[in-house]
């Protein structure tokens, strides 16, 4: 999120106590900002692998999406909610989460939106100084996602035709 800097020079203020030093300033700014829970009231889970369905979340956060039963996912259960925000890539193995699906799913969480706005994550990053448009477009000259984006918006358009119901139980939309 551009916060690097900020997060590295931050005191600790997390509850865990399996964090190692160097990363008291990161995992403090993530657990803040409600990015993080942890494990449980005491373990972050410093050596602990991250399942893709930790990671969605942690993305969905940053989008600014609050995770909980009546808000329409669970950490554990992110996929509906990943794939209504456009962040969860077609490409993605649920099970083997790899480096390359960390990538795959960072990369369309910067073109997703942020709730409530129509605001993209990399235009926010952009304006907060993160890095420039010219470093994005360098980096990204065409949009990955834009065909899959565009799918889904034919899809969004019929559907909305209909009475949308948004989020339901058990991790579905409507």
């Amino acid at each position: 999120l551009g916060k690097g800097h900020e997060a590295e020079n931050q005191a600790q203020t997390h509850p865990f106590q399996d964090v190692p030093a160097w990363a008291d300033g990161y995992v403090s700014y993530a657990y803040d900002k409600g990015l993080t829970n942890g494990l449980s009231d005491t373990l972050f889970g410093a050596e602990t692998a991250v399942p893709a369905e930790m990671y969605l979340t942690f993305m969905l956060r940053a989008l600014g999406y609050v995770d909980g039963e009546e808000r329409g996912f669970t950490w554990d259960k992110p996929w509906a909610m990943a794939a209504w925000c456009q962040i969860f890539p077609v490409q993605l193995y649920k099970t083997d989460f790899l480096r390359s699906d960390v990538a795959s799913v960072t990369c369309a969480a910067l073109y997703a939106t942020i709730n409530g706005t129509e605001t993209a994550l990399y235009e926010r990053l952009i304006s907060e100084g993160a890095f420039t448009r010219e470093q994005f477009d360098m980096v990204f000259p065409v949009d990955p996602y834009a065909g899959y984006r565009l799918i889904d918006s034919r899809i969004s358009d019929a559907i909305a035709t209909r009475n949308p119901l948004g989020p339901i139980r058990d991790n579905t939309y409507g």
